[in-house]
This record gives structure tokens, C-alpha cells and sequence, in this order.
């Protein structure tokens, strides 16, 4: 969904689903880094890494920044 795709999500806000964990920016840029590798694996440009990198960053202040 987050990609743009026609996936609806229907579940548990992110606040709600990761507040059991105490998340940091370590996490975070971890997480940016395993799907920059992932996307350039399967051969994604990175104009296309970079538009969906720029869509998770609007969520990092739910994860982390709470």
C-alpha cells in the first residue's frame, strides 16, 4: 500500500502495532538500508528506490520519534 499499489490496509495503526517495541533511528536506517539492497537486487532503479524511500520517511516520526 505504501508503494502505491492497490493493496488497502485495514489493520492496526503503526503507533498501535509497534508500540510493544522500543524502536530507534538505528532501526529505522537499518531498515531503509535492507530495501535499498533488496530493490537494487531485483533491479529497481534508483529514481524508483528513492520515491519509495522518500514515501516511508513521512512514517519514521510514528516509529521513532514518539
Amino acid at each position: 500500500m505504501e508503494a502505491g499499489g492497490p493493496c488497502v490496509y485495514c489493520g492496526d495503526s503503526m503507533e498501535r502495532a509497534i508500540r510493544v517495541w522500543e524502536l530507534t533511528r538505528s532501526d529505522f536506517n537499518a531498515l531503509a538500508e535492507d530495501l535499498q539492497v533488496a530493490m537494487t537486487a531485483e533491479g529497481i532503479s534508483i529514481p524508483a528506490q528513492n520515491r519509495l524511500l522518500a514515501r516511508l520517511a513521512h512514517i519514521r516520526r510514528q516509529i521513532i520519534d514518539r
